[in-house]
Order: C-alpha cells, then structure tokens, then sequence
C-alpha cells in the first residue's frame, strides 16, 4: 500500500508540474486546452487546476465569451507566486564588464529590477556580495524578504552538486567547499548553480537558433574557452560537473615553451574584440 501511495502521490506532481509548465509556456489555458495538451481526464483536470489555485501557484484570469455552453474559466501563473533572484558571476581579468551582473524575477520570468555591480560589494566573501546584491535588488523592485524562494547562479566554472563546491573559477572566494549550501542556508532560499555556457546553451534550446534541434554543441570564446552540450534537451555536464571545460584540456608537447592548456594558447593569441558567441545546432556526428 505505501508503494501505490507513493506512486499516487509522484503522479499528482507530475501532473501539477505538467500543468505548470503549460501554464508559463502559454500564457493562459482554458480547462479544456489543458485537458487537450495534457490527455489528462476531465476530473484529474479539475484536481489539478484545484490544487494549483489553493496553493497559489495558480489564478483565474478571465472568462470565455462567445461560444456554445457556459463560459469557460482562463487560468495562468501567479507571477507574484514566486520571485528568483538570478547572479551572473563574471570572470573579468581579460574582459570590461562588470564582476556581477544580477536581475529579481517573478515565476512568470518577468525581470522586475536589474543591476550590474562594476564592484565586489563585499570584497570576496560571496555570501555577503550575495546578500547584498538580493537587498539592493528588493529595495529597487519594492519587495520583501519573505518572497524570495530561489537563486540562481551562473558562474565562469563547474559545478559539483556532490561537495556543493564550484570548481575552475578564477574569482576570489568563490571556490570555498560548500559554497552553495552555505548559501542556501545563510539565505534561507534554494540554490542552484550551473556554468554560465550551460545557461546559455538552456536559453539557446527554448528561445536562440537551437529550439527544434535533436542535438547541439555551444563553443563560447569569451574570457575563457567554453563548451556546452546539449543531446535531446538534456546537458551533458559530466560526474562532476566539468564536462565542456575545454579550457582544461592539454595542449602541445609538456614542454618550457608549450602553453600546457587550450586556456593558456588562447591567452597567448587574443581572440579580436568583436568575438561573438555562437552555436552549431545539429545531429552529433556519425562515428
């Protein structure tokens, strides 16, 4: 009995997270467009949709008009359900921009205040740059502590979700061991990181040149050297985190006069300041 309790219970969420996602996709969706994009049942619909708007997640909007029958009800997404903060950490040794680049965002992915930072706001102990970013963010959009839930990290490096520690990154303090859940518990928030070519090559899947792609390859030449992977929607990120870190990787003979790493020969012969990044969106090649 707890197994089918339990396999009840990972249903229902998967149906609510279904739900949602159709839900921040579209925009607003009838009861009976969910049902359509679902192939859920009429009363599993209704469960849904429920549940959802008890908890906030979810609101009525409007009413259809027009039609044959009764008005249908128009659902959509609380935007004020959930706020993210998103912080783009930056390694800024070969590039002008500034160290930080951060935006507070509703679940409906609308920016509601945005800042560069050109300094380190606490001078490399990252919890408190962190926190400060998050009150300065708050204080420009109006709103208060308690309604944040999430933070989002993009940073120049990997990350290990099994030390919680962000790995080849050239910014001071940034690679304490267990900076992540030391963030999430100083904050009082969830935390997540990724690589920063790994966010672009996400953002690249639903909204650039690779939406439709079977599989795709980012190669960011920025900074530094980097990689992304994406095979069918899923990233290839590697045991550890580092998969894409072609930067890493040796080059030339182990020589005094070999630049040892892919990162280093690039240092050596500068990439020309309009370098742009790109993708090659395709099948991966046949072997």
């Amino acid at each position: 009995m707890a197994r089918l309790a339990g396999s009840s219970k990972l249903l229902r969420a998967m149906n609510e997270s279904a739900t949602m996602a159709l839900l921040i996709d579209r925009g607003t969706l009838t009861r009976g467009e969910l049902r359509e994009l679902t192939g859920l049942s009429k009363p599993t619909t209704s469960d849904v949709l429920r549940t959802l708007t008890e908890a906030g997640l979810a609101t009525v909007v409007g009413h259809t008009s027009g039609g044959p029958g009764p008005n249908a009800e128009v659902y959509a997404v609380n935007p004020a359900a959930a706020l993210v903060v998103a912080v783009s950490v930056r390694d800024v040794s070969e590039t002008l921009h500034a160290p930080f680049d951060a935006a507070l965002c509703d679940l409906t992915g609308a920016v509601l205040a945005r800042a560069e930072y050109p300094a380190d706001p606490a001078a490399g102990d990252p919890v408190a740059t962190v926190r400060a970013i998050i009150a300065d963010l708050r204080e420009r959009a109006g709103i208060q502590a308690e309604r944040l839930t999430h933070l989002q990290l993009g940073v120049p490096g990997s990350y290990d979700p099994g030390t919680g520690t962000i790995r080849h990154i050239d910014v001071a303090g940034w690679s304490r061991p267990g900076l992540v859940p030391e963030l999430a518990a100083a904050l009082d928030v969830t935390v997540d990181a990724d690589n920063d070519v790994n966010l672009a090559a996400i953002a690249e899947r639903h909204r650039g040149v690779a939406a439709g792609s079977g599989s795709f390859a980012l190669l960011w030449l920025g900074a530094g050297l980097g990689c992304a992977i994406d095979l069918g929607s899923s990233l290839l990120r590697g045991a550890t985190g580092g998969a894409g870190e072609i930067g890493y990787v040796p080059v030339g003979l182990a020589a005094p006069a070999s630049p040892g790493t892919c990162r280093a020969w690039r240092a050596a012969r500068p990439w020309p300041r309009s370098r742009r990044r790109t993708a090659s969106a395709g099948p991966p090649p046949r072997r």
